[in-house]
């Protein structure tokens, strides 16, 4: 695993494509988040260094979170100046999941490389946050795949897609030191 870089990135976003549909945030717009914040984007790889999957955790600014959560704002309208930077992220309450992508993620390979990207977001989140604060995390369900990793994760619905303009469920988890080990 490794921070992205702007090729792994863009990378990152092609694969997002065919799955975000309305919510698919484009390299150029991901970019700019990924200077805010160059520590946001993780990127699993192979050994050969092809990419099996990425992850982002973001905090943001407390008025893009406000309308955000109330379903307001959509994450393609998240810009850099709504993303706190690394310096100033490690303190936030409420972490945003974002950009999670598999290759391939209807192949026999898929499972594998979803255990290792999850356990991977799992060492990032205790070694930049760490465990002695309880976070929040959010993520969108952008489609029937990520509603059932989220809901097999243990997250809950927060909103529900009828309300929210991005037509998506918001999903929220608690994160303590205990469920962490889980």
């Amino acid at each position: 695993a490794k921070y992205c870089n702007d090729k792994l990135l863009s990378e990152a976003c092609e694969l997002t494509l065919p799955y975000y549909r309305q919510e698919y945030v484009p390299a150029d717009i991901a970019e700019q988040w990924r200077l805010q914040n160059p520590k946001a984007f993780v990127a699993v790889l192979n050994s050969k260094d092809v990419m099996c999957s990425c992850f982002g955790i973001l905090s943001l600014t407390d008025a893009f979170w406000d309308s955000f959560i109330r379903g307001r704002l959509t994450d393609t309208q998240l810009r850099a100046h709504d993303i706190l930077p690394f310096t100033s992220c490690r303190t936030a309450e409420r972490l945003y999941l974002s950009g999670v992508v598999v290759r391939d993620p209807r192949t026999i390979y898929s499972a594998k490389r979803l255990r290792v990207m999850i356990w991977v977001m799992l060492i990032y989140l205790k070694q930049i946050y760490g465990l002695r604060k309880t976070r929040t995390l959010y993520a969108l369900a952008v489609n029937e795949d990520s509603r059932r990793l989220l809901n097999g994760l243990g997250f809950s619905i927060l909103s529900d897609s009828r309300h929210r303009a991005d037509k998506c469920d918001l999903f929220i988890y608690t994160l303590t030191k205990e469920n962490w080990r889980n």
